[in-house]
């Protein structure tokens, strides 16, 4: 687990001032007002993660930590309330994921496009470089656009459709329009998914490994 100490050094000078300077934010307001969870909570995910997933990238050379929420949890005030309520979670491996989507969504032929080993999936970056180098744009459907791709590789979030409800192994994708192709006058299902849960194909599309919690 890193200290938060260890990643405030190890980040650079804006970094730091920007991690520093969101404590400054949240904290007095946690320590001196009754903690409300959910507004805290709220908080820490709206200005504080985003600045310790940009720490945790750096350190990702060293050493791959498998969640900020140990970032909350090794600073006291912050593990009070989160702990309960943000659970780190570690990511799956490529093999996992295909082992997960193989068993509950199985390709049935060898011309449909799907996952069938740990060799098909791409991880987000790998999928958006993928779409980048295959059509030449950051993706077929004009709904994905390059801010809605950078949000995600920040947040480490992305909101995902489907023509079918969500389970392990069903496709999904960013683009609303890709989903309404599939589902014609169906329903179109659709919510917010850690982008390391997802077994991307392409920046289109990708199977679902591991469903939020």
């Amino acid at each position: 687990m890193p200290k938060f100490s260890e990643i405030i050094q190890t980040a650079d000078n804006g970094l730091r001032d920007l991690i520093n300077g969101t404590l400054d934010l949240i904290v007095p307001h946690a320590r001196k007002e009754p903690l409300n969870p959910m507004s805290y909570v709220r908080d820490v995910n709206e200005w504080f993660v985003p600045a310790a997933q940009m720490a945790l990238d750096k350190l990702e050379g060293r050493e791959n930590y498998p969640s900020w929420s140990y970032v909350l949890a090794s600073i006291p005030v912050f593990g009070k309330v989160s702990k309960p309520l943000v659970k780190a979670v570690k990511p799956l491996t490529k093999a996992q994921k295909a082992e997960r989507i193989i068993k509950s969504n199985p390709m049935v032929d060898d011309y449909h496009t799907g996952i069938r080993n740990a060799e098909d999936i791409l991880d987000f970056n790998e999928a958006r470089q993928f779409t980048l180098d295959d059509i030449g744009d950051v993706s077929s459907y004009p709904d994905v656009t390059q801010e809605i791709l950078d949000n995600a590789a920040k947040t480490r979030k992305i909101k995902l459709y489907s023509s079918r409800p969500f389970s392990v192994g069903s496709f999904v994708s960013p683009s609303k329009m890709q989903a309404q192709d599939y589902a014609g006058k169906g329903k179109i299902y659709e919510g917010f998914f850690d982008i390391d849960d997802i077994a991307w194909l392409n920046a289109d599309e990708g199977q679902i490994a591991r469903l939020p919690k």
